[in-house]
């Protein structure tokens, strides 16, 4: 018996290697791809510093037309955009290019709430009745400790995963009050928001400044990566920390 097991674990250590060197080479193969994608055909040459540089002031020159109504437009196609699960960091970038760093977080950081309170409700109206029924008691002792600690735990994850669409939805569903679920959302993105606004800033000026975008010949690039990358190592380590002890945020 001893043995069966011990060629069980084996042959399971053998099929999770090969996977992972199946998964490695096949990431090998996509960045590849889109090395000689962007080197062997005329995809590159609309990504030179002066082509990008020239789209910045267009997509600034065509919002500017609208007047007042330039940034309120942005918003609804910003928060729509979210809540279709257009990554967030898209957003925050436009957002950036058209309006500039400061007032490109603020109104990307409106975009972000809005369409997290969009989810919610759509969530909570369509999808609430159908996930208590399919779960039933296995949903109720998880939300038995998101009453204790919903808004922590919201925090927490946004901490860690930010806008991630299956986040965004899978929270929704639960009975976590919209209170909690906007607060808890607010202090655990807003990090995120400024850093990648910044960073995008630092980028844009740079294309249109004609400066690298290497960071080694640029390094107030990584500024704002190095305070993310930190963020990051932070809460994975608090996050480690609280499985060994068996805690949950609080």
């Amino acid at each position: 018996m001893k043995e069966n097991a011990t060629i069980t674990a084996g042959e399971k250590g053998k099929r999770f290697e090969r996977s992972s060197v199946i998964r490695a080479l096949v990431l090998l193969a996509f960045i590849t791809a889109g090395i000689v994608f962007y080197r062997y055909t005329d995809y590159s040459q609309y990504l030179t510093k002066d082509k990008i540089s020239f789209a910045i002031d267009s997509i600034r020159s065509f919002v500017a037309r609208f007047g007042l109504f330039g940034p309120i437009l942005f918003v609804v196609a910003g928060f729509i955009a979210i809540t279709t699960n257009i990554p967030t960091v898209v957003i925050i970038y436009f957002s950036v290019i058209t309006f500039g760093g400061i007032a490109g977080a603020f109104i990307a950081a409106i975009c972000v709430y809005i369409a997290t309170t969009l989810i919610y409700f759509i969530a909570q109206l369509l999808g609430r009745d159908f996930v208590t029924q399919l779960f039933g008691k296995r949903l109720k002792k998880l939300e038995g400790r998101l009453d204790e600690r919903g808004l922590m735990t919201v925090i927490y994850l946004r901490l860690i995963f930010f806008m991630s669409p299956p986040l965004n939805w899978l929270l929704s569903l639960t009975n976590i009050s919209y209170r909690n679920f906007f607060l808890g959302t607010l202090f655990g993105t807003v990090h995120h928001i400024i850093i990648n606004a910044w960073l995008s800033d630092m980028i844009i000026d740079q294309i249109k400044a004609g400066g690298s975008l290497n960071p080694i010949e640029t390094p107030k690039l990584l500024i704002p990566l190095g305070i993310g990358v930190a963020v990051f190592i932070t809460v994975r380590i608090i996050d480690r920390r609280r499985r060994t002890k068996g805690q949950l945020p609080r």
